[in-house]
């Protein structure tokens, strides 16, 4: 003899998870994907280096910058060494002989 039961059961359904985990891999697809984009305009395969160099217009901006502030480089340069020199040996002697001449 055949018996039926009904057997009820409750599902939980965490919205907030589902909606979260959703957001949390459309956040990491766009951030990869931009991370690639960004890529692939700074660098270029070099096919006879086999690595990847900086793209044509990555050079052409680091030039602008570099022209740009040229005199400030050149002036922040030339003060680091100087005082890296004045705390060497040979950099005192060198200071020594102008403070004499």
């Amino acid at each position: 003899e055949k018996m039926e039961h009904i057997v009820q059961f409750g599902i939980s359904i965490d919205d907030k998870f589902i909606a979260d985990t959703i957001k949390e891999k459309a956040e990491k697809q766009i951030t990869d994907q931009l991370y690639n984009d960004v890529k692939k305009v700074i660098f270029e395969y070099d096919r006879f280096r086999g690595t990847n160099m900086p793209s044509e217009f990555v050079k052409v901006k680091i030039n602008a910058f570099l022209e740009n502030n040229r005199d400030q480089i050149i002036e922040t340069a030339a003060n680091y060494l100087a005082e890296r020199l004045v705390r060497t040996k040979k950099g005192k002697e060198i200071l020594n002989r102008y403070d004499e001449g």
